[in-house]
């Protein structure tokens, strides 16, 4: 009987091995599920230690790469991972550090193979990144650098792209020129729209870029600017060849479908010209056409200082920026006729000879303004290339002065 008795106790005391086992033994499966559904998304997890902590699972300095995306290493001292069964559903992820090295087009191609490869296997259902840090060097060719501070990233969906949001306040960019920024930094991507907004200041001004996709395809782009100088936009102005008194006005909207329309009006107050007085730039133009071929400006002008003309050369849109190459040839305007264009702020260099020359012939009265100016200039500029990009401009003036001799022949 006494036997009998101690059934029960014994009972309970195997149920309860059985669960204290459980509870010591659950991280480490949970340790092993996770690495292994990584080594089968092409991700080699080293996880540190891991802590049952009421109800959720604690990984703790989590490190990860993938050989499918050379040069790319995720760390986060954090990582809280919600079960649901025996499968991890949801990921927060704090104080997550992402590095990269590469070219942009490189890891960018890289990492949507990867996504395509292993999207039928699934995800958790959300996986939260906060206060992350991104370091992407040489995204744009050599010298160049992407950092991004304070990032926030929500992915939902089983899928890994149903929806996915991110957001930065501290973006910059560096060149062996310089830096641009800080900017801000939002996208969005639901069901395969996505919308990346950069603000370009960190002052609250009204002006940024914005660009649209539908399914991995630019679909439009917006840059705005009120006027102002290049520095209230994050961009220092020798990186543009500018000086700090120089100030910008931009305009672009492209929309990109089976057809590309685009329009592109530009302003630029206070152009340095070497050792003379600075001049006003405008640029206005108009292009449209098939997707993927150049485009052919249409309506384009271009005005330097008194100087206008016609602009010509093309713009072509890709899934993953444009290239602009233009030609200008501006003129021809008399010499004599300079000397009426001027600013109440300055000068603009030639009309300044014009003037004297004019002052000299009127004082004399037997000496005649003669000659033209002309002037050409090219632009090209490659979004995913900004660096690379070139601005030429070759005055041509043969302004001279012709004087009357009293015996009714000229001479100079």
């Amino acid at each position: 009987m006494a036997t009998m008795r101690l059934r029960p106790w014994l009972l309970v005391v195997l149920l309860v091995a059985v669960a204290i086992t459980a509870l010591l033994l659950f991280p480490v499966f949970v340790r092993y599920r996770l690495v292994t559904d990584a080594r089968q998304r092409g991700l080699a997890l080293v996880i540190d230690q891991v802590r049952w902590e009421g109800g959720t699972v604690r990984l703790l300095d989590v490190t990860a790469t993938s050989p499918e995306i050379p040069a790319s290493r995720g760390h986060a001292a954090d990582v809280f991972v919600e079960m649901s069964g025996l499968r991890p559903a949801r990921l927060t992820v704090l104080g997550g550090e992402l590095t990269l090295d590469g070219p942009f087009e490189r890891i960018r191609d890289a990492f949507i193979t990867w996504h395509a490869k292993h999207q039928h296997l699934g995800f958790p259902e959300r996986v939260r990144l906060t206060q992350a840090h991104i370091l992407w060097t040489v995204p744009f060719g050599p010298g160049s650098q992407f950092e991004a501070h304070g990032v926030t990233v929500e992915q939902l969906g089983a899928n890994g792209a149903d929806e996915l949001h991110l957001q930065s306040p501290n973006v910059r960019l560096t060149f062996p020129a310089g830096h641009v920024g800080p900017w801000s930094l939002t996208m969005d991507r639901v069901q395969g729209e996505a919308r990346g907004r950069v603000g370009l200041n960190a002052k609250g001004i009204d002006a940024f870029l914005q660009v649209s996709s539908q399914q991995e395809r630019i679909s439009e782009i917006q840059l705005q600017t009120p006027r102002g100088r290049l520095s209230a936009f994050g961009i220092p102005a020798s990186l543009a060849g500018l000086t700090e008194a120089t100030e910008v006005e931009v305009k672009l909207q492209v929309s990109v479908g089976e057809k590309v329309s685009g329009t592109l009006n530009l302003k630029v107050y206070g152009v340095p010209l070497g050792n003379l007085p600075p001049v006003d730039v405008s640029l206005a133009l108009q292009a449209e056409g098939a997707r993927r071929a150049p485009l052919v400006i249409s309506n384009g002008v271009l005005a330097m200082g008194p100087l206008s003309g016609p602009v010509t050369g093309t713009w072509t849109v890709e899934d993953d920026g444009f290239v602009l190459a233009l030609d200008w040839r501006g003129g021809p305007v008399s010499c004599d006729a300079l000397a009426a264009v001027s600013s109440s702020v300055v000068r603009d260099p030639v009309a300044e000879l014009g003037e004297q020359m004019r002052q000299f012939a009127r004082l004399t009265g037997f000496a005649k303004v003669t000659g033209n100016l002309r002037a050409e200039a090219s632009v090209r500029f490659d979004s995913r290339d900004t660096g690379a990009a070139r601005v030429s401009f070759v005055p041509k003036s043969d302004c001279d002065v012709a004087f009357a001799l009293p015996f009714g022949r000229t001479g100079r």
